[in-house]
């Protein structure tokens, strides 16, 4: 399968430089989200608020892209429809969540003011008797979830449902369970010491205003560019 894609990429850039345009398009290669494969303690799926599962590989090419340049800016999906409106010098709505990436691009005029914190949500699951039936036309009260997990009992229970928030710093999340995570990206990025039974009180309230308001924002109100942590 990935020699295929191999083909495939190189297919269009060789039709590119033989149409003399490759030096006038920009090429965006990336992945769907990732998946943990046993991290976590959990089987084979793709669905927590882990790094194993929300962050991505993105590799641009194209005018005034530096080569070789590394961007640790916080850049998300929603971020892609407003790079391509830009290439394309189309004006997008201004209920969009999205910035243009190609200000991050080139190495010799860094940016400055740029997004902080990005939202990381997974809703609960809903499915009734209308969204889904058996054969016998009986409703399913829950779809199969790969994302499943054991107590100490054995019994297996899904991943709970969840709001988070993702910083350079820190990674914070709140699932409906009533249960709270915290990590140190910066000193623990495999997230494996969950900090907040004994973060510091100011901490906390810091990052639980910072979810609440992204999980309602809209447009430029999502875009944060400065926080403080205490």
């Amino acid at each position: 399968m990935l020699q295929s894609v191999d083909e495939m990429v190189e297919a269009i850039m060789n039709s590119l430089e033989e149409t003399g345009e490759l030096d006038n398009t920009y090429i965006f290669f990336t992945s769907e989200n990732g998946i943990h494969m046993g991290q976590h303690r959990l089987k084979r799926g793709k669905l927590s608020a882990y790094e194993e599962d929300v962050r991505v590989p993105m590799i641009i090419r194209g005018p005034g892209v530096s080569a070789g340049y590394r961007v640790d800016q916080i850049a998300g999906n929603v971020d892609l429809a407003a790079t391509f409106a830009d290439i394309g010098q189309v004006m997008m709505p201004n209920e969009s969540d999205g910035h243009s990436l190609l200000p991050l691009l080139d190495k010799n005029h860094p940016v400055e003011n740029w997004r902080q914190v990005y939202l990381l949500e997974r809703w609960p699951l809903s499915w009734n008797d209308n969204d889904a039936s058996n054969e016998q036309g009986e409703g399913i009260l829950e779809p199969p979830d790969p994302n499943e997990i054991s107590d100490q009992t054995g019994k297996v229970i899904p991943i709970p449902a969840f709001k988070g928030i993702r910083t350079l710093d820190y990674a914070f999340i709140k699932y409906d369970t009533g249960e709270i995570e915290l990590y140190d990206m910066i000193n623990d990025p495999y997230q494996l010491d969950n900090l907040y039974p004994n973060a510091d009180p100011l901490l906390i309230n810091s990052l639980t205003n910072l979810l609440d308001k992204m999980a309602s924002c809209q447009g430029n109100e999502c875009w944060i560019t400065s926080i403080s942590n205490p």
